[in-house]
């Protein structure tokens, strides 16, 4: 196998990783926010209650505020903990590279966050930031374990 690999060269790097894109794309469809607001209610989570108790009166990210068109709903903190915890995991998923966890002393400094294409100031809403390191602007447990989940479904 390893001959027909050395063989084939780039051709053969591109056909493996196009199948490791197709086969990302088909679990993204498997388990989607749906399937995490699911879980979150199997947990017990109700619409009302706020999970966020740090960042209580917060408002949620703009690009999350923006993906619900005729309004969120200012009680419906049930939709904000699913749509955290689907974008943490979708980051996390579709990342690559180790991921890092630890004490934000640790990981939070310019030359760790940067490798992962996060600035100061950043969090995981950005486009172009990268799911290595859980940065956001709301955090909970359930949000830290939907990381978590992410990172270790990764397909390398």
């Amino acid at each position: 196998m390893l001959n027909a690999a050395y063989l084939l060269g780039n051709d053969y790097v591109i056909y493996v990783t196009n199948i490791i894109n197709e086969i990302r794309l088909s679990l993204l469809k498997i388990f989607n926010q749906v399937t995490i607001m699911r879980d979150l209610e199997s947990l017990g989570l109700k619409t009302k209650e706020n999970m966020f108790s740090w960042e209580e009166n917060a408002e949620v990210h703009p690009h999350l505020k923006a993906s619900y068109p005729y309004g969120m709903g200012k009680d419906n903190n049930f939709n904000k903990l699913a749509g955290y915890c689907w974008q943490v995991y979708k980051k996390s998923k579709f990342t690559y590279g180790s991921m890092r966890i630890g004490r934000a002393s640790d990981l939070w400094k310019p030359e760790i966050l940067a490798k992962y294409c996060i600035a100061k100031g950043d969090n995981l809403w950005a486009k172009h930031t990268r799911g290595n390191v859980l940065v956001m602007d709301k955090w909970v447990a359930t949000v830290n374990d939907a990381w978590v989940l992410g990172g270790n479904t990764q397909i390398c």
